[in-house]
């Protein structure tokens, strides 16, 4: 209770003050506390940092609403004030003063049921490769291939031996995942996936863990956290955001 001082100095200042006298119970007594609450850090700082970004999540929903509600309105008001007992010529132009805020989504092609494998974006005729060669210009000293007939094959960097050997690892994952527990993953997927092929699988990789992701049944259900987790094998490290199962309403 006293101003201006946190908790923490004065329980250290107290644990001090009994540590020159020979009141060593109560000094022991103090330092367990200290050490509790000091335990408790972690806990409370991945509190205030999850309730800081849910806090800023809601201002930006919040944000978000109000000028879609914003916007709405000033639609709605001005098509109301268009209507009259004529059914035509109520169309508002599209270079109207209220789309002015939209025009960056200018060049989007409207899509239909009839273009479903046309271009997402329309680009202007006049703009050819001029913006593709002058980016690629400003980036490389040497950009007269872009320019050359000549195409080099693009070759699989994999051999055939090598592509057959990565199917073949593949289906052995899929074998040993056959027989995968998801009980024992509810808390941690990755993690539980890790000691599962660690123990099972020969010449198990840390990097075998994504494959095997997908042949993990209802591996849809295990959705990511806000907790970091991480795993060390062999030299190499993964770090995550541990994915548990929710709960199926």
């Amino acid at each position: 209770m006293a101003a201006g001082t946190s908790a923490m100095k004065l329980i250290r200042e107290i644990k001090e003050c009994f540590a020159k006298t020979s009141f060593h119970i109560e000094y022991a007594n103090i330092s367990i506390i200290e050490m509790k609450l000091l335990s408790y850090a972690d806990v409370i700082g991945d509190t205030r940092r999850r309730m800081n970004r849910y806090v800023e999540m809601d201002r930006k929903q919040r944000e978000l609403y109000n000028n879609i509600e914003l916007r709405f309105n000033e639609l709605h008001e001005l098509v109301v004030s268009r209507l009259d007992s004529k059914l035509t010529g109520k169309r508002i132009p599209a270079d109207a003063p209220i789309f002015e805020p939209a025009r960056s989504f200018r060049g989007l092609v409207s899509w239909t049921s009839s273009n479903l494998t046309g271009a997402l974006i329309e680009l202007p005729h006049y703009a050819d490769e001029q913006y593709v060669h002058e980016y690629i210009r400003s980036q490389l000293d040497k950009v007269d291939v872009i320019n050359s007939s000549k195409r080099t094959p693009v070759k699989d960097p994999a051999s055939a031996k090598e592509r057959l050997e990565k199917k073949q690892r593949i289906q052995r994952i899929k074998q040993v995942m056959a027989s995968f527990s998801n009980q024992a993953a509810e808390q941690d997927l990755y993690l539980a996936i890790h000691q599962f092929l660690k123990e099972n699988l020969k010449d198990y990789k840390l990097k075998d863990v994504f494959d095997a992701l997908h042949f993990a049944e209802e591996s849809k259900l295990y959705k990511p956290t806000l907790l970091r987790g991480e795993i060390i094998y062999k030299s190499q490290k993964l770090s995550y955001l541990i994915r548990r199962k929710q709960a199926v309403i």
